[in-house]
């Protein structure tokens, strides 16, 4: 079973777990919240790629290659889209080869050249 924010709520408060561990705010529960440590999210491309000789990239290089995605319930994928709406792209917008659920899946996907992604 996923480890969603929800679920891991549901566990302190009813399950008399005494620590929790979450990537993102959780608000309308009567917990207590202490940032841990604070995270960045990148965007990662295979070894071989073009993108890796250059300092940065401009915003709308990404659009037309394959990307990999977080699920919709991931922190990361709504962050993504956050940065996306700046820039007036959405998701439509990318080119998504794949969506896969967790970080390591997204590692392994883009070593192997299958597309771009975040993590």
């Amino acid at each position: 079973m996923a480890c969603t924010p929800d679920y891991v709520v549901v566990h302190l408060l009813e399950e008399g777990v005494n620590l929790g561990v979450i990537s993102r705010e959780v608000n309308g529960y009567s917990i207590d919240c202490k940032e841990f440590f604070e995270d960045q999210i990148i965007l990662i491309a295979p070894v071989k790629h073009p993108w890796v000789q250059f300092p940065f990239i401009e915003p709308t290089d990404m659009l037309d290659e394959p990307f990999v995605v977080r699920e919709q319930t991931a922190w990361t994928w709504r962050v993504m889209l956050d940065v996306l709406n700046k820039y007036d792209f959405s998701l439509d917008d990318l080119n998504v080869y794949l969506e896969v659920g967790n970080a390591e899946a997204i590692l392994e996907t883009v070593a192997v050249s299958f597309g771009v992604s975040f993590v």
